[in-house]
């Protein structure tokens, strides 16, 4: 490709973009392949739907056909204010508006990588921006959220959306944390991290945000009721088929230490460690990748599903932007993509339930070089939420 012009070169990024366009449509939205569709958003209508005739959601239990196992709904109950208005709709006409709210997700998402890649120095190509939308649009772990109608996308668009805008746009971004806490594992450590930077402001915001969210199911339910039947609910979560640790699904640290018989207790303590760790030397390295480090400890040592790998993104962009100068940086960088991209089902072929997280190992490497690379031996005098200290 080096040896092609920049016409020819640009010509063959514009087919894969396409290309991934295309599977985004054929595996996303018509799931060509992937299985039954919407089997995740089955749970999220049935929350709306039982919020709407006045039940309680956490507390029946039900299955999507009568041979799969139990599913419980897992989230909190400030997820009510995005879900409720799909309960009024028939299920397949609100399946089909949560895929265009995954889609649109997709494309803020590779909205907000262009804007931080923007910033590097050298300024990408058009034929890099077009190949990086093209991995960001077609990978396996993004059509398949679309399809299962999984909310890890909308998790990470309102994650980077809200790391864009704080502090400057504290409203906002404290708006997008609060829907990034949809899923409490991805929103964690950013609230430790908002906590040691002192971001009153974007916390005030995200705690009344997450309260008025919230109203539904305080004012039907009561807060203690609600809040206690989304606890004991989560207790049991970690129980179920593809939750349980050794589950094929799951992308923990914990969950492979199972596998190999190494039984460990639940890893958060040592994330928000190592959180605290990132925050003492966050002037060594680039602000911007700090989003991706944070989400790969929420995936890896809290709570990880192998469709939640769509979270690495930026983690992924941080490396491509220190990668694409240098030759060995870009070899290392894609070989460990591309096995990280590995379907499960290849794997499967081989029955050994080790392998199933090998890319768990893979994430921890992924993390490490994204601070070697960005490494500095001279500090920066600011490194706030705000400030893109480095073009990384």
């Amino acid at each position: 490709m080096r040896c092609a012009s920049p016409h020819v070169r640009q010509f063959f990024a514009a087919l894969l973009f396409g290309g991934s366009v295309i599977a985004l449509v054929y595996f996303g939205l018509l799931g060509q392949g992937l299985g039954p569709s919407d089997e995740d958003f089955a749970v999220l209508h049935f929350a709306a739907r039982s919020w709407l005739t006045g039940l309680d959601p956490y507390r029946p239990a039900f299955r999507l056909t009568p041979e799969d196992d139990i599913v419980l709904f897992p989230y909190p109950p400030h997820s009510a204010a995005v879900l409720l208005p799909l309960g009024f709709f028939g299920f397949q006409t609100a399946a089909l508006l949560w895929k265009l709210v995954n889609v649109a997700a997709v494309a803020l998402i590779v909205g907000l990588t262009f804007r931080r890649a923007l910033r590097a120095r050298p300024r990408p190509t058009r034929t890099e921006l077009l190949v990086v939308a093209a991995l960001i649009i077609g990978n396996s772990f993004t059509t398949k959220v679309v399809w299962q109608g999984q909310t890890s996308l909308i998790v990470l668009a309102a994650v980077m959306a809200a790391w864009e805008l704080a502090p400057r746009r504290w409203l906002v971004a404290g708006v997008c944390f609060a829907i990034a806490g949809f899923k409490p594992q991805a929103a964690v450590l950013f609230g430790i991290w908002l906590l040691l930077e002192r971001e009153w402001r974007v916390l005030a915001t995200v705690a009344a945000a997450t309260l008025l969210m919230s109203a539904y199911p305080f004012l039907t339910q009561g807060v203690v009721g609600s809040l206690h039947s989304w606890w004991t609910t989560l207790q049991g979560y970690g129980e179920e088929g593809p939750n349980a640790l050794g589950s094929p699904r799951m992308v923990t640290l914990q969950s492979l230490l199972y596998t190999v018989g190494i039984q460990v207790p639940n890893l958060t303590l040592a994330a928000l460690v190592l959180t605290v760790l990132l925050w003492l030397f966050r002037k060594r390295f680039s602000t911007d990748a700090i989003p991706g480090l944070l989400l790969g400890l929420s995936a890896t040592f809290i709570s990880g599903h192998d469709q939640d790998y769509v979270w690495l993104i930026p983690l992924a962009t941080t490396l491509w932007l220190q990668a694409r100068e240098d030759r060995y940086r870009s070899v290392v960088f894609a070989s460990l993509l591309g096995l990280v991209m590995t379907p499960l089902r290849l794997l499967r072929m081989v029955d050994l339930e080790s392998l199933y997280h090998w890319r768990t190992a893979l994430v921890l490497v992924l993390m490490a070089l994204a601070i070697r690379w960005t490494w500095r031996s001279e500090t920066p005098t600011d490194g706030n939420l705000s400030t893109a200290v480095a073009p990384a």
